[in-house]
Parts: structure tokens; sequence; C-alpha cells
């Protein structure tokens, strides 16, 4: 009896210490399979590859990337044209952050909305990098890329479309006015400063001298100070005050009272009675007004003939019984036979006969003479004199193939010789 109860009191106490040692080596096991599971875990990120599950891991990843995938196109809204490109990939950016979407699966899920148009861009980059996000946005921000002027005026020209919210507004200036400063690689609050001060320095340039400082730039862009160092120098060639922007005030001015005009109702003014616009009479027309023939009459009687005229001194008046009596004139140097006719109403003077420096035209005009021959004839100013009376000045029509013979009207030989 003593020697069983030893015996089941040693094996107790060998059982004891077995069930220890066995427990921790379970323990020690789990541990190092939980290291080899982070291990392997971070082996993956490492790699840029998702997580797999147990069990159908690769089958279960395929479709919840599909889910996501047809998720992230209904959400997003089509690929736009490059300006809206930097806020297109913002927009996405957010939508696959909210809906919680591994990083890993970015480039996988983008790739297929931004390839249909941009072309051949599979074929620039490697497989690897189609799921690399990082490498897809940098290539077509790179394909699609506007420079530095243009991101300035979409933000000064932006307006409101119809569709378009006041948020989704602010966002697209916001986006272009981010995308003009880092073209322009500012970086700090300093030379945000600089770069809008050498933009309205810019702004207040004449077109010319806009020109030379943009060729002076290549592709950076200058401080306020090296700006107006280069408008001097342009001064000095072109002239002072040739790189200001001329004003335009005037002309807004003029659209703009135009615009108003153009927006004021017109104001239909009552409709009078016609009456005789002669006697002011209702009930006939200037036509048909008793007081037409001797008003005419009347006008016709106290018609004054209008000349040229100049007191001037003569030896002698030759008189003949003939209508057209002739007479010696002289142009500077050059004496010029003519003769007087009361029919004509101008004086036509042969263009060969006339001192070439005293042509001056003041227009034209067209002479008819009895037989309805017509010519073409300058109007000038000649320094017409008797041949023996000092200078006067006539109203002639000067031709090389005048209708009738050189003439001049009678009346005006009689106030010359007054």
């Amino acid at each position: 009896m003593g020697d069983a109860s030893d015996n089941e009191e040693v094996g107790n106490e060998a059982t004891g210490l077995e069930e220890p040692e066995s427990h921790s080596e379970v323990e020690v096991l789990k541990m190092k399979i939980r290291l080899r599971e982070l291990e392997l875990q971070i082996a993956r990120e490492q790699r840029g590859s998702a997580p797999t599950p147990r069990g159908n891991g690769g089958q279960e990843n395929h479709g919840e990337m599909r889910h996501f995938s047809k998720l992230i196109s209904s959400v997003l809204p089509k690929f736009p044209t490059e300006a809206e490109v930097p806020v297109w990939f913002e927009a996405a950016e957010s939508a696959l952050e909210g809906y919680e979407v591994p990083k890993a699966w970015w480039g996988q899920i983008i790739f297929p909305l931004v390839a249909e148009k941009i072309p051949f861009l599979s074929t620039r980059l490697a497989p690897p990098q189609h799921r690399d996000y990082e490498v897809l946005k940098g290539a077509v921000l790179e394909e699609m890329k506007l420079s530095a002027g243009e991101y300035l005026r979409r933000f000064h020209g932006a307006k409101k479309r119809a569709a378009e919210g006041w948020r989704a507004f602010a966002t697209r200036l916001q986006s272009y006015l981010r995308c003009y400063v880092e073209a322009r690689g500012a970086s700090t609050f300093e030379e945000l400063i600089e770069l809008c001060t050498a933009d309205q320095m810019k702004d207040s340039l004449s077109d010319a001298a806009l020109k030379y400082v943009t060729l002076q730039e290549g592709g950076s862009w200058r401080k306020a100070h090296e700006i107006a160092a280069l408008v001097l120098t342009f001064e000095e060639v072109e002239g002072e005050n040739s790189g200001s922007k001329r004003s335009e005030r005037k002309i807004i001015e003029t659209v703009a009272t135009g615009t108003q005009d153009r927006a004021k109702p017109l104001a239909r003014e009552p409709t009078k009675a016609r009456g005789c616009f002669l006697c002011g009479v209702h009930g006939h027309l200037r036509a048909d007004c008793p007081r037409a023939e001797n008003r005419d009459a009347e006008a016709s009687g106290s018609q004054e003939r209008i000349g040229l005229s100049a007191r001037v001194s003569a030896t002698a008046i030759v008189a003949g019984g003939h209508e057209r009596e002739p007479i010696e004139l002289c142009c500077r140097d050059v004496g010029v036979r003519a003769i007087l006719d009361t029919g004509t109403d101008v004086t036509v003077v042969r263009e060969s006969v006339v001192p070439p420096e005293l042509v001056q035209p003041h227009g034209s005009i067209t002479l008819i003479s009895a037989f309805g021959e017509e010519v073409r004839a300058k109007l000038t100013m000649l320094p017409l004199a008797l041949a023996r009376g000092p200078v006067i000045f006539a109203d002639a029509r000067t031709t090389d193939n005048p209708p009738s013979r050189q003439c001049l009207p009678r009346q005006q030989v009689k106030e010359i010789t007054a």
C-alpha cells in the first residue's frame, strides 16, 4: 500500500512537470507563426501588393477591386480637358480615401479612366507602373501640362458654368491658382508676393514691352526689380513711356455708352398731322401749294451769282461785238489765252499749261459740254492774272482733255476789271 501510494505521488509529480513544458512550447509556436505572418505582411506592403486573406484570397480581392472600380467610376466625372486635370485628380483622391480603397489598388482603378483620353499611355508605361498611382498621375500631368501663363489666364478669365455649383467653381479657381504657383516654382510666402508683384507690373506693360520681357524671361520668371530694369532698357531703344500700356478709358466709355443706349427702350412719339412744308397749312402738300410758284419766281429773281472777286487795275478793256472775247492771262510765268464765255459756270484750264508744282488737287469734278461729252477733271486753286495785272486766285478745274475750249466766265472778268 505504501509503495502504491508512493508511486502515485511520483506519477502525479511527473505529470505536473510535463504539462507546463507542453503549454510553453505551444505558446512559442504561436509566437513564431505570428511573427512569420507579420514578416510576410511587411514584405507584401513593401512590394506594393494588397494583403491576401486566407482561403480564396485572389478571387475575393478581384471581386472587391471590381466593386471599388465600378463605385469610383460612377462617382467621378468624365476625364476633363487639360486645364481641369489637376482638379479631377484631387476629386479622385478624395473619393478613393472616402470609400477606404486600399492605396495599392488606386493605380489599377484610375488607369482605365485616363487611358482612353491619352493616346498610347499604356505603351509609355511599364506594366508594373500601371498599378503605381503616383507614377500614373505624374505621367498624365506631364502629358497634359499647360504653361504657367495659360493657368493664370484661365484663373483670371474663369466664369461659373450653368451646371456648376459655387463650391465646385471655387475649387476650380483654387486649382488654377495652385497649378500656376506650382508651375512658377513659388513655395514660400515671400516668393508668392514677388510673383504677384511681377504679374501686376507685366499687366501694365504695352504689348511690345511685354513681348520683350517675356522673351528675356524664357521659361522662368523675373522679379519686380528685374522687370523694371528690362523695361528701362526697352524704353532706351523705343523711346520714353513706350513701355506703358495706353489707356483705353475712352474706348471703354464709348462701349458702355453704346450698351446703355441700346438697353433703353425706344419711346414712340405721337404721330403729327402732316401739312405743307412751305406754308405750314394742313390740307395740302408742298407740291400743291399755291405759294410755290410765287416763291420759286422770287428765288430765281433774287438769286445772286457767287464768284471770286478782287480789285485789279487794267490799262484798257477790249470790248468786241462778239460774245466770246479773247483775253490774255498768265499763271506764274506761263501765258494762257482764254476765251470769255457767259455760258460757262467754271473756269477750265488745260493741265499741261499749268506748272506741276501749282497743281494741288482738292477733289475732282465731272465736266459736261454742250454736246454731252463728259470728262473728269481735278478741282484746284490756281494763281491767275491778267497779262498786265496783279495776281488773283481763281477756283479752277484742270484737265488734259477739256470738253470745250479754255474759258472764263464773262461775269468773273467784269468783277476783276471793276
